[in-house]
Formats: C-alpha cells, structure tokens, sequence
C-alpha cells in the first residue's frame, strides 16, 4: 500500500508518544514502533486488526462518540 503522507520524525522516532493511523474502515494502516512494541504487535498483525479490538471493552462507548466527534468536527480537538 502506498500512502500519501509523511508521519512527522517526532512521532516515528518516539520512546515517549504512541502514534498509530486508523482508517476510516476502523482498521490500523500504521503505528511507530513504540506503539508497536509496547502492545505487542507486529506490523503485519497491526493492518489486519480493527484498533476497537485493542480497546478496553469498558472504554468502547467513549471511544466511538469521540471518533464521530472527530468526523463531524476535523478541525476541533477532542475534550
């Protein structure tokens, strides 16, 4: 898959900040290697995964209206 953006240095090369990109199928297209070794993923397992599935079940609810949140207002961080 080629992608069209560049993910920023600061969030690739990170011990600090978990980076992943979700699709808007709910899949994960990417993640930093942070993300990737703290929950114990491969990058081939990560693409074939829906980021929910790594979600708390008790957190699904927030999760999901804080995505729609996301959809319906781009340009407005979540609170």
């Amino acid at each position: 898959m080629t992608l069209s953006f560049t993910i920023p240095d600061c969030f690739v090369n990170s011990r600090h900040l978990f980076y992943s990109l979700i699709g808007s199928d709910g899949y994960y297209i990417c993640a930093n290697n942070y993300f990737l070794e703290t929950f114990g993923f491969t990058e081939q397992v990560l693409v074939t995964s829906k980021a929910i599935e790594s979600i708390h079940p008790d957190d699904w609810d927030a999760c999901i209206k804080a995505t729609e949140w996301c959809i319906q207002n781009p340009e407005k961080p979540v609170t």
